[in-house]
């Protein structure tokens, strides 16, 4: 166990380097005046949870002035060249997306009464979230004090109108979509080499939302990512819930929910 740890530990610092690197890139960093970015919101929150979180040391490290991930080519054993070709050409596909596009051009918009509506905003945040009011609501577990930071970020946002909302919303598009390709993808590419195709059992499909059940020999924890091998469920699924089924004559299955992620129909296929 511990000479597996050493092998993956450089990974996570490579991984968290690279995806604070990227998030320096977007406009308004460090101080972005959406409410989520309130320094007791669930995005910034350093209690565990199964996102990486925006921490104030990597907020205070002065990222957007480095011209690649530092550490990175040291910590994969890497050179630098490399390091920065790779970067500069994950930095070109994540602006030129829509939500980052998106994100940028309401961010050039912003008018002093939209900050000032913002700054009331992450205030009324943090009077929510102040940690006695959290620790009342789940005093331990973790899932749960997430959930509720998110619900009440999520209700702040909810009472803003215009720009501020639009703002809001957009920075947690182009947050998600970095999380989502850095740390779910990324990483599960780094470590296992591949997305799995997998055969889905009683598969149900809404819109993005797939439900289904799986019988193979490996299990998947939630935040990885599967192909599912049936011609209705194009691209890949990221995992966000699992649970256990036992019937008297299927056996045990386990059951999953998970979102496809855009764009990812013909996304990491081997060659």
């Amino acid at each position: 166990m511990r000479d597996y740890l050493r092998t993956i530990a450089p990974l996570g610092h490579a991984v968290e380097s690279t995806v604070g690197w990227v998030r320096s890139r977007l406009p308004l960093y460090p101080a972005i005046p959406v409410p989520q970015f309130s320094p007791r919101g669930y995005r910034r929150s350093p209690e565990y949870s199964r996102r990486l979180p925006w921490s104030q040391p990597i907020l205070q490290a002065n990222l957007q002035a480095e011209p690649a991930p530092p550490s990175v080519a040291d910590l994969l054993g890497l050179a630098s060249h490399e390091v920065l070709s790779s970067a500069q050409n994950v930095v070109s596909a994540f602006t030129n997306s829509a939500e980052w596009q998106r994100y940028a051009d309401l961010a050039a918009a912003l008018t002093e009464q939209d900050r000032h509506v913002l700054d009331d905003a992450r205030r009324r945040v943090g009077v929510l979230l102040n940690p006695r009011v959290v620790n009342e609501y789940e005093p331990a577990r973790n899932e749960r004090r997430n959930q509720y930071r998110r619900q009440r970020v999520a209700e702040v946002i909810a009472e803003l109108n215009g720009r501020p909302k639009e703002l809001a919303d957009a920075f947690d598009a182009i947050d998600d979509l970095i999380d989502r390709a850095l740390v779910n993808i990324h990483g599960q590419l780094v470590v296992r080499g591949d997305v799995p195709s997998i055969q889905p059992i009683k598969l149900a499909l809404d819109a993005l939302q797939a439900s289904f059940e799986f019988d193979g020999d490996e299990a998947f924890n939630v935040g990885e990512s599967v192909r599912l091998d049936d011609p209705l469920a194009m691209g890949v699924y990221l995992i966000e819930g699992m649970g256990f089924n036992f019937g008297q004559f299927e056996g045990s299955r386990m059951s999953y929910t998970a979102q496809r992620l855009p764009a990812t129909g013909n996304a990491f296929q081997v060659t």
